[in-house]
């Protein structure tokens, strides 16, 4: 026996790409009593958290590099180095796939995923910030949609012997 918390009903605006997808539409089993307002409000604060990031897309950075490359090609490794820099900092994700999967929801889907203006500052220096996705290499519209939305961008591409990269794929 546990208690059942709903939380329902509110949308997210359709100008900012998500054309009237539910927020909040979730029921959440709640086991024990003496954890139910622990894990409502950490649940409530991730969906808050979640909902100030798509509130403010306007006042968000595009990044200034994209790492492209082979699938075990050493993306997801250069990208981890990169932003250990304290001036580099990091998206919301890795793999953000907008220009290959998400193009479609729109330039303020793909803003969501970076830092604030404010926040790209670190004690007075100017700050970059950028992503990783491995598939822009070989989708046949990544090239030209990236150099439409970013014609300057700085392209890490990562290449491996293929016959190296084929064998770490299989054994991973």
């Amino acid at each position: 026996v546990g208690t059942v918390v709903k939380i329902s009903n509110l949308y997210e605006s359709p100008s900012w790409g998500f054309e009237s997808e539910p927020f909040y539409n979730c029921a959440i089993l709640i086991h024990s009593y003496s954890n139910a307002d622990e894990i409502l409000l950490q649940i409530l604060k991730n969906k808050s958290t979640e909902f100030l990031r798509k509130s403010n897309s306007g006042n968000r950075v595009l990044p200034d590099f994209i790492i492209i490359g082979a699938a075990k090609g050493g993306t997801t490794s250069l990208f981890n180095y990169l932003i250990q820099h304290p001036q580099i900092k990091e998206p919301y994700k890795k793999e953000i796939h907008y220009f290959d999967y998400h193009y479609k929801k729109g330039l303020n889907w793909f803003k969501l995923h970076f830092p604030t203006k404010s926040e790209m500052t670190q004690d007075g220096e100017n700050c970059i910030t950028g992503e990783a996705s491995p598939y822009y290499l070989s989708h046949p519209l990544a090239p030209e949609r990236m150099k439409k939305l970013l014609p300057k961008i700085k392209l890490i591409v990562l290449l491996r012997n293929p016959v190296d990269r084929a064998l770490s794929n299989y054994n991973h």
